[in-house]
Order: structure tokens, then C-alpha cells, then sequence
């Protein structure tokens, strides 16, 4: 069930800035406890 609306190219556009966004967080963390 919702496995087309996962598969949607927007659904994965917004995983991807997401994903994104995390990572930034992590990196501005780590350099900011550095």
C-alpha cells in the first residue's frame, strides 16, 4: 500500500533533500564541535 506514491519522483525529490538536509546538519555539527 502507497508503494506508487513512494515511487513518485516528487516523494523522491523530497527523500533526497531530506537526506540532504541531515547530512548538513551532521557536517555543520561535527565542524562546529571541532
Amino acid at each position: 500500500m502507497g508503494r506508487n506514491n513512494f515511487e513518485r519522483p516528487l516523494s523522491r525529490r523530497m527523500m533526497l533533500f531530506c537526506f540532504f538536509i541531515c547530512i548538513a546538519e551532521r557536517f555543520s555539527s561535527v565542524h562546529s564541535a571541532n
